[in-house]
């Protein structure tokens, strides 16, 4: 009988000692992750797009007398950032540089058109673009290879892209053989 009886006791005793208050496994490990994500620092990348200075030149010599040199370089200078979060801990900054073009075209052998085509450029000949700058940048001026076959025009396009949105805008710049010049703004 005395068997019996210190089973019950030692079985309660034994429960006492181990409701000690001390915590379990999984209180402990939730205690541990949140002191973690609360010793972390956001982490922010930057990148610069295009990350280094770039330079395209282009040379066309037309069948109906037109020559046209176009030169796009990075603009080390002037750019728009976008910023967004990927995830709870990173911040991303991406630096879009803007783009200049000088743009010289002859007609037969005569110089007709010498500009740089860049924000000033464009905010000389739509007012518009000058509210929209802030937001964007101008990625280079080509030759429309639709409208070469034309004796009294030169075509080019020249775009404009907002970083935030992923939208644009074309100009269109017609250029006449005495060196007088349109720009119109195509929405895209």
């Amino acid at each position: 009988m005395y068997k019996i009886s210190f089973i019950p006791i030692l079985v309660f005793g034994l429960t006492l000692t181990n409701c000690d208050g001390r915590k379990t496994q999984r209180d402990a490990l939730k205690e541990s992750i949140q002191k973690f994500k609360d010793s972390i620092t956001p982490i922010e990348i930057v990148e610069y797009i295009p990350k280094t200075y770039s330079e395209v030149k282009t040379d066309t010599i037309l069948s109906n007398g037109f020559v046209i040199k176009i030169k796009n370089y990075t603009d080390m200078e002037n750019s728009v950032s976008h910023q967004y979060q990927t995830d709870s801990f990173t911040m991303r900054t991406d630096i879009y540089r803007d783009w200049v073009s000088e743009v010289t075209v002859e007609k037969d052998g005569e110089l007709i058109f010498s500009e740089t085509i860049d924000d000033l450029f464009l905010i000389k000949n739509d007012k518009v673009f000058a509210s929209l700058k802030t937001t964007a940048i101008k990625s280079g001026t080509i030759l429309k290879s639709d409208f070469i076959n034309n004796n009294e025009h030169v075509y080019l396009f020249t775009n404009i892209i907002f970083p935030d949105n992923q939208d644009g805008l074309a100009y269109m710049l017609k250029i006449n053989k005495s060196g007088k010049y349109f720009i119109k703004r195509i929405v895209s």
